[in-house]
């Protein structure tokens, strides 16, 4: 299983490391990495953390620019990938670039709703509405790859937002648009009421 901060890792590889020395750009907590009791995150805690599926995963958000803006609108994450996760030989799953693109969403929403100074647009759990990808290029494994995932427009309880996978060139690999919902004025989408969100 993986270390939770893999900056160290991606810091060995050059294009990798100016991600990760970007000023514009601060690290995030990898919070979907960690077990956790009640078994949320378990997909990337558990199953998908060792060497041949998702072997690092680092994420940063865009600093916000204060005071004139307090949300984070972008999200990037460095991640792994390895060949326990291919369809065709040596080549990455097609759905499992929605689960990346999912996953890259939720980055960007919790690195708002974590935040003490949240705007209350951005403050609870919400759940994905919709999720359309494009599939640009083959993704072939074993590979890092660098996600991205940016706020396009926000519309009373819908969010927005479009997600790019791309290589270590900067080639562009695949594509998603995702619709992320909050819940009802009173109500939770997801009750974490005595669910034991402890880390194991």
């Amino acid at each position: 299983m993986s270390k939770t901060n893999d900056a160290s890792f991606f810091a060995k590889i050059a294009w990798c490391k100016t991600i990760i020395d970007d000023p514009d750009f601060y690290p995030l907590p990898s919070s979907s990495r960690y077990p956790k009791v009640s078994t949320e995150d378990s997909l990337f805690a558990t199953t998908l953390n060792s060497k041949s599926t998702v072997a690092a995963w680092q994420c940063f958000g865009r600093k916000p620019t204060f005071p004139e803006d307090t949300v984070t609108k972008e999200v990037r994450i460095l991640a792994s990938l390895g060949t326990e996760l291919n369809s065709y030989p040596n080549v990455l799953h097609g759905g499992f670039e929605g689960v990346l693109a999912e996953e890259a969403s939720s980055v960007l929403e919790m690195s708002n709703k974590t935040r003490a100074d949240c705007p209350e647009a951005y403050s609870e759990d919400g759940l994905t509405a919709s999720l359309s990808v494009k599939f640009m290029k083959p993704i072939y494994t074993p590979q890092v790859v660098l996600i991205t995932a940016a706020y396009t427009k926000v519309e009373g309880k819908k969010r927005f937002q479009h997600i790019e996978i791309k290589d270590g060139e900067g080639g562009l690999l695949a594509t998603a648009e995702i619709l992320y919902v909050r819940p009802p004025p009173g109500k939770k989408f997801v009750d974490r009421s005595g669910s034991g969100e402890e880390k194991l």
